[in-house]
């Protein structure tokens, strides 16, 4: 038997009710697919984004860590360099010790032969002296020559 129409109406309207529920609730679901797909791909392109900026990020990280390094090599042979330099440095200033000391000596030594010198000065100085002295003690002996001569002729 077949239930009374008024039944099946209402039977009809419900499934219509609940039809209609379901297709506001999959337009719904619809329109919020839509959007978490919209939401996605915009999260995509961001990520993708972040995905460039990190690598370019990386990029300058890495240029700037090759630039430190060949500052850090240039300084290490500028330091080397130095090095060496420091080493000639040391002997130069080794043989300027060297050399002041030789100019110490030598200027003592050169003292030493003015002292001399002023001393040979002053003995030729009395040289006109001691000659004139010497012709007087000369002439005083050829004197004394000249009478001891002629005590003994006599």
């Amino acid at each position: 038997m077949l239930p009374p129409p008024v039944v099946m109406e209402e039977k009809l309207y419900a499934q219509h009710i609940e039809i209609e529920k379901l297709a506001k609730g999959n337009q719904r679901l619809a329109n919020t697919h839509g959007t978490l797909r919209h939401d996605l791909a915009t999260v995509n392109n961001e990520l993708q984004l972040l995905h460039n900026h990190i690598a370019d990020v990386k990029d300058e990280k890495e240029h700037k860590k090759r630039g430190i390094i060949d500052k850090i090599s240039m300084m290490e042979a500028e330091l080397e360099a130095a090095r060496s330099i420091k080493m000639e440095l040391q002997q130069a200033r080794v043989e300027a010790q060297s050399f002041v000391t030789s100019r110490q000596e030598l200027i003592s030594k050169v003292q030493q032969l003015t002292r001399d010198l002023q001393m040979a000065h002053s003995d030729a100085q009395q040289i006109p002296s001691l000659i004139s002295a010497l012709q007087v003690m000369e002439k005083n002996y050829m004197a004394m020559s000249r009478e001891v001569e002629k005590l003994r002729a006599d």
